[in-house]
């Protein structure tokens, strides 16, 4: 037990066979501590407040997450359903005339979220297209269920079909060809039609087109492109401050130029001498500026000094990183040593 007093006084008691037996008293010097408090070296964190918004995108692409539910190639263009549950847009480079820098940068430029929260469960085998309106039309076969199922996710219309009865080997594959979904296996005449428009129906088709696996053969090489490709990103935010070397230090990851016009994030070893104070997904300097933080990777910068511009980079590990503004793009590394100048 321990009782105190007004002026600093601490008593320590023990219990035993219900008397009470005084251990021990400190005396705590407040006269002293209260006009010398201790300096404050951890991140203030205030939960209370409200989480500040963050925009679908930004002016600069999102990293390519490492982990993927999926990825498609529909109509040139390719897509990936990403762990988050996220389907993201990305773009491929079109230098072919050096193979091995198409090799190494070909999946560099991001992602563009369009659309989040999809509700599906993470299993199975996927195809995407458009209908008719433009909407997506996500498509869904799960093997262990015996189940295709349609969801469109503009209008989150959702649909579902058990096809048990069919006796589908588990070893097809979900694919789309000419305007519609097939459960398709390679070389076997037999496949099965999934329409894209209206009400979900499967049709038994006996009669393959050759073009089906010809086709499809050459999706699947160009989809493989985005495999192997992605950044770790930085996505749970704590201790955002500036170290004794005047360097951003985020999640323990220090910001910093390891070369002309290159920024990149690594292990921060040194001492964080300046914490931000966090409330949610903003963490606020003692001058004001502010740092937004997105678990999607990205970091929203906001200065003091409002003649600079608001800037995003991207909060990944292991590349080099860009940054933007609204109406400029950079690699340069333009960030003040006392961080947003």
């Amino acid at each position: 037990m321990v009782t105190t007093t007004s002026d600093g006084e601490l008593n320590f008691y023990k219990h035993h066979k219900g008397t009470r037996k005084h251990i021990q008293k400190i005396k705590l010097p407040l006269q002293e501590l209260w006009a010398n408090p201790p300096q404050q070296k951890s991140a203030v964190i205030n939960l209370n407040g409200k989480k500040t918004d963050l925009p679908q995108n930004y002016p600069i692409l999102f990293p390519a997450p490492v982990n993927k539910i999926a990825q498609f190639l529909y109509e040139g263009e390719f897509f990936i359903l990403s762990s988050k549950k996220q389907l993201l847009k990305t773009y491929l480079s079109d230098n072919y005339y050096d193979r091995h820098s198409y090799d190494y940068y070909k999946t560099y430029h991001g992602c563009e979220v369009l659309f989040e929260n999809i509700s599906i469960k993470p299993t199975g085998k996927f195809a995407l297209a458009k209908n008719k309106q433009q909407h997506f039309i996500l498509c869904q076969y799960q093997p262990a269920k015996k189940t295709v199922s349609k969801l469109n996710l503009n209008t989150k219309e959702y649909s579902e079909q058990n096809i048990t009865g069919l006796n589908i080997p588990d070893s097809y594959e979900l694919i789309y060809f000419g305007k519609s979904f097939y459960l398709h296996q390679y070389a076997n005449p037999l496949l099965y039609k999934i329409n894209i428009e209206g009400n979900l129906s499967v049709e038994t088709i006996s009669g393959k087109d050759k073009e089906i696996d010809k086709n499809n053969t050459k999706a699947e090489a160009e989809v493989e492109k985005l495999n192997r490709s992605g950044l770790k990103i930085i996505n749970n935010f704590n201790k955002v401050g500036i170290n004794m070397y005047g360097d951003l230090v985020v999640s323990g990851n220090k910001l910093y130029s390891p070369g002309e016009n290159l920024l990149d994030f690594s292990k921060n070893k040194y001492e964080i001498t300046i914490f931000a104070e966090q409330n949610k997904n903003k963490f606020t300097f003692p001058d004001g500026s502010e740092i937004i933080t997105d678990s999607r990777g990205m970091l929203t910068f906001r200065s003091s000094n409002k003649s600079i511009e608001e800037f995003f980079i991207p909060s990944t590990l292991g590349g080099f990183l860009s940054l933007a503004t609204y109406t400029e793009f950079g690699d340069r590394n333009i960030i003040c040593r006392n961080i947003l100048c």
